[in-house]
């Protein structure tokens, strides 16, 4: 049996290697001139002092920008040269394959220069690689756009070195794919059925990017600190796909005069008073003046856990020992079991939690370069905090780089910057091990001489978990909660939850042993309950299915809660909302802000209340389900699980849930505020 390719004796024994001719070629052309284009950009755009400060992150720059673009070359070659010919091959006319793989190349190359060129364009008129800004050009005012760029004489020149380069490198791939196949060079390729067996799954990770766990993407391109650098990463190609996929996800399509109409009002004041807001009780409250906080403001650390679970805190025991090290800092301190997450998601809660902000994805929408007052830094910043952003992801994850410096944080540290300081890399795709982003804290806040809110990100407990090979799970004995035993994805899931929580409680054991003990306020809270770990969609698990502790580490001086007993405030119900108005009235004097939440400080037993966008509201009666306007009791004494039986709210129920719905059309209508106003 022959072990060549042309099988069919019809075969032309020139046409793999004339393919080759072409997939090389191109392959070439394309590297070079995507690496040129991305250090031009570069030593065009950023300023000496960027380059400098990044010098060590250049090879990064260049292995990484290769990957992407060998990306495109794989799908390229894949789709338009080697599939074709395991499925062509046979067909007489040979000639017509060739044709094809010519002309599909040739226009592939002439598409990724122009868009190249674009890119640079870009960069010279709006200051940024290609986004999703780019289609509101064929949106709006594109004369006026178009008027604009040809009174700048860089845009011209570029509007001409374009088609000439496409024309020259056109010129140069056909004239190199036809001086190879002449000269036999693309024979050294072996023309074996072997070879293109390999040669297909190579081609395949190549287009993956990746051999891991997801394909090469946007939140593998940060290699810096710097916004900018990370963007050179890309090409092209990849920032027009990302700003396609972004424009999808664009939320901002109102107005704020379409948002009055659907609420049903004539102004922003209608509709503030429909929301509950009025004279007595005001949408921006002032903190009371405080000469103590003034003179010695606390350290703020929030720590948001990835998937961390009331359920699962709930379950903490000997046989479940989910808690780790943190068990004993929820004894000590305020844990909170009955609040929900406003979110289902990661980022839709970082933007809920950070800008009281309803419609996400904000940091990919249209308005990601807008400056939303409704922030929750802007009362730190403006009492002169430093504000860090801590996440054990990369920066560069729904363009977090870009938009978070916007809304008020001094710096973005990631996943990049941790594990180059700790010369450590973390076999898991979402971040960084946790411990590492704790430890990156415990290093930073004693030298920090101004005082400082911290937001920090967990990650390892978001599936497919991956741990340090030096953790050792404890025991889970799953039973406990109603799983078997040989389920070991439940125990796996448990090792993420107990890993991280242990992390944070090494952490509390550091801060409570050091000087900086009676100096800082920590707030931790689940971004979302942890995902696949149990079946919620019966009623009696309602209250689980949005449930995430929230726990408050106070030193004395600043504790106004002390003269409350601890298990009157760890029974209290809210969601995330409320985490900012309590820690404003804890650490700011006489400052302003949206009170959206009620603080901890404020509620009580009988009106507290909380809720999630997924139409629930957890209260003391039990969960509401707000799309049909029914309430589930509690059926256990420890609040744990729902009663079946539905019951018709009351006219107080009715009002809150009212009013929630009209608070979400008011914070709508502040953020499209900003964005229009910053639009003019």
């Amino acid at each position: 049996m022959r072990n060549e390719l042309s099988v069919k004796s019809h075969t032309s024994p020139n046409l793999f290697y004339t393919l080759n001719s072409y997939a090389l070629a191109f392959t070439l052309i394309v590297l070079t001139f995507l690496t040129a284009m991305r250090f031009i950009t570069l030593f065009l755009f950023a300023e000496t002092t960027i380059i400098h400060n990044n010098i060590h992150v250049l090879g990064d720059l260049f292995w990484v920008g290769l990957r992407f673009d060998l990306r495109i070359i794989g799908i390229a070659l894949l789709l338009l040269v080697y599939l074709p010919y395991l499925l062509l091959f046979w067909i007489k006319k040979r000639t017509l394959l060739q044709v094809w793989v010519k002309l599909s190349l040739s226009f592939l190359l002439a598409v990724i220069i122009l868009l190249a060129f674009v890119d640079i364009g870009y960069f010279l008129f709006f200051g940024t690689p290609i986004d999703i800004l780019i289609f509101g050009l064929f949106e709006d005012d594109t004369s006026a756009v178009v008027k604009s760029a040809l009174t700048n004489p860089y845009l011209v020149l570029i509007g001409i070195l374009s088609p000439l380069s496409i024309a020259f490198l056109v010129y140069l791939f056909l004239k190199l794919s036809k001086s190879w196949v002449n000269k036999g060079m693309a024979r050294l390729i072996p023309k074996k059925a072997w070879f293109l067996l390999l040669l297909l799954p190579f081609l395949m990770i190549t287009a993956r990017g990746s051999i891991d766990t997801f394909p090469l993407s946007l939140k593998q391109s940060a290699i810096s600190s710097n916004s900018f650098i990370n963007s050179l990463t890309q090409n092209a190609v990849f920032h027009l796909n990302y700003a396609y996929g972004n424009r999808k996800e664009n939320n901002l399509n109102k107005s704020t005069s379409k948002i009055l109409k659907e609420a049903g009002v004539e102004s922003f004041q209608a509709l503030s008073l429909k929301a509950g807001f009025s004279k007595t009780n005001p949408l921006i409250k002032h903190t009371p003046g405080n000469i103590f906080l003034e003179k010695k403001p606390p350290h703020i650390v929030f720590v948001l856990m990835e998937g961390w679970s009331s359920q699962i805190a709930l379950s903490d025991s000997k046989a479940l020992p989910v808690l780790g090290n943190f068990r004993k800092h929820a004894k000590e301190d305020y844990f909170l079991p009955y609040f929900f997450s406003n979110q289902n998601g990661t980022n839709p809660s970082i933007e809920s939690i950070l800008l009281n902000s309803p419609l996400t994805p904000l940091s990919q929408s249209s308005g990601y370069r807008t400056r939303f007052a409704t922030s929750n830094i802007k009362p730190f910043k403006e009492k002169g905090y430093q504000t860090f952003f801590l996440s054990g992801g990369y920066s560069s994850w729904r363009n977090h780089d870009i938009f978070w410096p916007l809304q008020g944080f001094d710096q973005y540290i990631d996943r990049t910057m941790i594990e180059k300081r700790y010369k450590v890399h973390a076999d898991n795709p979402w971040g960084v091990y946790d411990e590492f982003v704790f430890r990156y804290l415990e290093d930073d806040l004693p030298a920090r001489t101004k005082p400082s809110f911290t937001f920090l990100l967990t990650t390892n407990n978001h599936p497919p978990v991956r741990l340090p090979k030096s953790y050792k799970p404890p025991e889970f004995h799953i039973s406990k909660l109603g799983f078997r035993e040989d389920q070991t994805h439940k125990k796996t899931a448990l090792s993420g939850y107990h890993y991280q929580t242990n992390a944070l409680g090494n952490f509390l054991d550091w801060l409570k042993s050091s000087k900086l003990r009676d100096d800082v306020i920590v707030v931790a809270t689940g971004d979302h309950p942890l995902r696949g770990f149990d079946d919620y969609t019966p009623v009696e698990k309602s209250f689980f299915r949005h449930a995430v502790p929230v726990y408050l580490y106070i030193p004395k001086q600043y504790n106004r809660l002390a003269t409350r007993p601890k298990s009157e405030i760890n029974s209290l119900i809210g969601s995330h909302v409320d985490i900012f108005p309590s820690l404003f009235e804890l650490a700011l004097s006489n400052a302003p802000y949206y009170a959206f939440g009620k603080s901890i400080l404020e509620k009580t037993k009988q009106d507290a209340y909380g809720w999630n966008y997924q139409n629930a509201f957890i209260l003391k009666e039990g969960v509401i389900d707000s799309k049909t306007m029914t309430l589930h009791y509690w059926n256990t004494p420890n609040k744990n699980l729902i009663d079946t039986s539905s019951h018709k709210l009351n006219k107080q129920q009715v009002r809150i849930i009212e009013q929630e719905k009209y608070r979400r059309s008011l914070k709508e209508w502040l953020l499209y505020k900003d964005k229009e106003e910053q639009e003019q």
